[in-house]
């Protein structure tokens, strides 16, 4: 069984996917300690690059432990999309993630991350991908991540990432965005194989 492991940040870039294409088990690591980063996804709009960033309630914390503070970002996150990706391509899978991402309220900052992760993954038509969270594999008596892996007969996959241009909006390629940048300009419905498209070696 290979096995990958990454930190569930929002919205997360190509690197997060092309570990997740070429495993049996991905782990969701929520419980590493919380940094600003995980609350923040960047997009390419018209006027260059913009940061999204979920307002969060406590810092000092788990990953999974940190609330997401109030409403008012959702909306301001969906304008922010709609205006930089309102000419893309494949509209279709803007208009899919407002339907799974908008009318719902999101209390926790990592089921978030987690929930997009996993939409994501159904919009690229990986199927086979089966998820766990590293809290819930937590039996309380010390056993490393790596030792869970080891003892369920898991390789742990380790993979150089070079991330290779694609087609965007806005002017010449811009790197290290949001995944969903990819998603909106390129499409996803099992188009792409993780060992040839991502420029992983």
């Amino acid at each position: 069984m290979k096995v990958a492991t990454g930190v569930p940040t929002y919205m997360p870039g190509p690197e997060f996917f092309y570990k997740m294409g070429l495993c049996d088990l991905f782990i969701f690591q929520d419980d590493v300690q919380f940094k600003e980063e995980h609350a923040k996804a960047a997009i390419k709009t018209p006027r260059g690059r913009m940061v999204l960033k979920v307002p969060v309630r406590q810092k000092k914390a788990k990953l999974h432990e940190v609330e997401i503070a109030g409403d008012l970002w959702r909306g301001q996150h969906w304008n922010a999309l709609s205006m930089a990706y309102r000419g893309c391509k494949y509209h279709e899978i803007l208009s899919e993630f407002w339907n799974f991402y908008g009318p719902r309220s999101w209390d926790n900052l990592a089921r978030l991350n987690i929930k997009i992760a996993k939409f994501t993954k159904n919009v690229l038509g990986w199927n086979l991908v089966k998820f766990a969270r590293a809290t819930e594999l937590d039996s309380g008596d010390g056993t490393t991540l790596r030792q869970w892996i080891k003892d369920h007969d898991g390789i742990l996959i380790r993979l150089r990432f070079q991330a290779q241009e694609y087609r965007q909006l806005h002017g010449k390629f811009s790197p290290n965005l949001s995944f969903m940048d990819f998603l909106f300009n390129c499409g996803g419905r099992g188009k792409y194989d993780p060992r040839t498209f991502f420029g992983g070696q």
